[in-house]
């Protein structure tokens, strides 16, 4: 389920495209499989296949996709429209064979070492076991493979879906739901699209806000992330971060997206990047590369 994203589909999509492309450029891959875990309404996956192809016609670009079943409406329904609508859209592919829908607790329905390119838009603020998220992540990526992931971590002054700061940093529940009242009262809610006209009271609204945070959000802070990111031997890093910035503000002032990404000045994009992990979104980048391998000689 997800309500209310932080930055609009067409710069979310345009700054994992660049970096996909970016990455592409740099590699000799010919076949290559990409997931998008958390595919929604397939949107993205439209996106990137059409694009992707137009920038690399001589490579076959194999697009999959799954979502969750606990999260909203996210059942089988849900998932055949999606396929319905993929068939429509892009009408050479056996949907049904790319496009699932599991449980949160469920193993990915891939083999080991399955996609050269793992990516999520907005989703790992929902994933309930982030180890888990990620053993499955490392599992189904082959080796100098890349992971991306686009979300807002728990470093974050205003949570993003309700645009309520520091909210998601309570986790007692009848402190949540107080807190949550009183902007309510206040009208300093950015309600979910299927409540706004609805006459719920101000005491049932701050009950179904707590219970979305409290059941469907679970932020993880960078330094976790980096932990993680250690402990399955990932080259962890936030790199992309400061172009989904720059990416909004040529947005904003009506500039044409440019899909390519060069190195930045390391230290200036750290800086920005302990700047920006409290405004908003960031960008997780997972590299699957191992240069040194144990020989059984010692140091």
């Amino acid at each position: 389920m997800k309500n209310g994203p932080m930055f609009s589909k067409h710069v979310a999509h345009d700054h994992l495209l660049s970096v996909l492309r970016t990455h592409l450029k740099e590699c000799d891959l010919e076949d290559v499989k990409i997931l998008d875990v958390g595919c929604g309404n397939g949107d993205l996956i439209i996106f990137l296949h059409r694009k992707l192809n137009e920038y690399f016609p001589y490579k076959n670009i194999d697009i999959y996709g799954f979502d969750v079943c606990e999260h909203g409406a996210k059942c089988d329904l849900y998932i055949n429209k999606v396929v319905a609508k993929l068939e429509k859209q892009i009408p050479q592919y056996n949907w049904s064979n790319k496009i699932s829908s599991i449980s949160d607790k469920d193993k990915w329905p891939y083999s080991d070492n399955f996609f050269d390119i793992i990516i999520s838009n907005q989703v790992v603020e929902h994933v309930n076991d982030h180890i888990f998220f990620f053993h499955e992540n490392v599992r189904s990526l082959r080796e100098n493979g890349l992971s991306v992931h686009l979300f807002p971590v728990k470093n974050v002054l205003i949570e993003v879906h309700l645009k309520v700061p520091f909210v998601h940093w309570i986790t007692e529940y009848e402190l949540l739901r107080r807190y949550i009242k009183a902007f309510v009262r206040l009208g300093a809610v950015r309600h979910f699209s299927d409540l706004k006209n609805s006459q719920n009271s101000v005491d049932k609204l701050s009950e179904i806000y707590s219970d979305y945070l409290i059941n469907y959000t679970n932020y993880v802070d960078s330094k976790e992330l980096l932990r993680i990111g250690k402990m399955y031997n990932l080259r962890t890093s936030f790199k992309y971060t400061k172009n989904l910035y720059i990416q909004k503000i040529k947005s904003l002032i009506g500039m044409r997206a440019h899909h390519d990404y060069n190195d930045g000045v390391f230290f200036i994009d750290k800086l920005l990047f302990h700047f920006l992990k409290y405004i908003s979104c960031v960008t997780l980048v997972l590299e699957k590369k191992n240069t040194r391998v144990p020989t059984g000689s010692g140091f």
